[in-house]
């Protein structure tokens, strides 16, 4: 009963001291990440004194085995396998190996989504893949995130007006291809809605409609456009003249006049209008309903 009692003492001294050492590595650390991602911890440490002080970030697992050894510049976590690596105020990627997969020669990366991520040079941005291959040139001014449809918005400076840069934009695919000239002074994001995408499109003030092809589906002759779910669910738009509003399609077709104060999308199958001081509602053929 005794040599029992011994056995379960020392258990218990051995547990405890395993749950020490265990918890005992976070104090070597002046930085540990509180996100872990493919069984990985950024963590760092403080380098230096005064005016040269430092951190110097690496990876360990979660049970505090250094894994990346702390020579990077910036804390990162891991985003589908890759990790920002940054040394000497350079940018680059490392895999969970920390082998260096993006070369660390640019001045800024973004994360990892879908298999891209955005890198930036001299100004310029464009797109790298997991394997370290630029397929997006990097000869951009701005580059937005590709989206769910695969297409990215991309602009260019074309002008300086005191401390305001004048920019265009396009769209692009995923294999750099250029779907809408670098035309418009803005595009916004595309709505799908289980339906074709579309997006506005601006240009001196005045909008109009396009789709993911980067077919013009509307002019640019209104003043606005507004996409609301239920009224996309019936392949209608918003339309804004003189501000007056109106329902197209999003073909284009006016399915009534542009003359209404105010145009609200409610779900139920019937559309509120206001006229000269008077609400009523509308079916989706611009036809009145009670």
């Amino acid at each position: 009963m005794k040599k029992s009692l011994n056995t379960i003492v020392l258990l218990s001294l051995f547990c405890q001291m395993a749950s020490c050492q265990s918890a005992n590595w976070k104090l070597k650390y002046d930085y540990i990440s509180d996100y872990e991602q493919d069984g990985l911890i950024s963590v760092g440490k403080k380098i230096g004194e005064g005016k040269n002080k430092e951190f110097r970030y690496g990876f360990v697992s979660p049970e505090g085995i250094e894994k990346i050894p702390l020579k990077y510049e910036q804390g990162a976590n891991f985003f589908e396998e890759r990790a920002a690596a940054v040394i000497n105020d350079k940018h680059g990627f490392i895999d969970t190996k920390g082998q260096i997969i993006v070369p660390i020669i640019y001045d800024y990366v973004g994360a990892f989504k879908n298999g891209m991520a955005d890198v930036k040079l001299k100004g310029k941005s464009g797109f790298v893949n997991k394997s370290g291959v630029v397929v997006i040139p990097v000869k951009y001014d701005h580059i937005s995130d590709f989206d769910e449809n695969g297409i990215a918005k991309v602009g260019t400076i074309i002008n300086v007006i005191g401390n305001q840069n004048i920019n265009k934009y396009g769209l692009i695919n995923k294999k750099g291809d250029e779907i809408a000239p670098i035309k418009f002074d803005d595009i916004g994001i595309f709505y799908t809605n289980k339906l074709p995408a579309i997006a506005v499109i601006k240009n001196n003030n005045k909008c109009g409609l396009i789709n993911t092809k980067g077919e013009v589906l509307i002019p640019l002759k209104y003043d606005g456009i507004e996409i609301y779910d239920y009224l996309q669910s019936q392949n209608l738009i918003i339309v804004k003249l003189d501000h007056k509003y109106g329902l197209t399609n999003t073909n284009g077709l006016e399915i009534t006049p542009v003359k209404y104060d105010y145009i609200k999308d409610i779900d139920e199958g019937k559309i509120e209008v206001y006229e000269k001081g008077k609400t009523f509602y509308i079916n989706k053929d611009g036809e009145k309903v009670k």
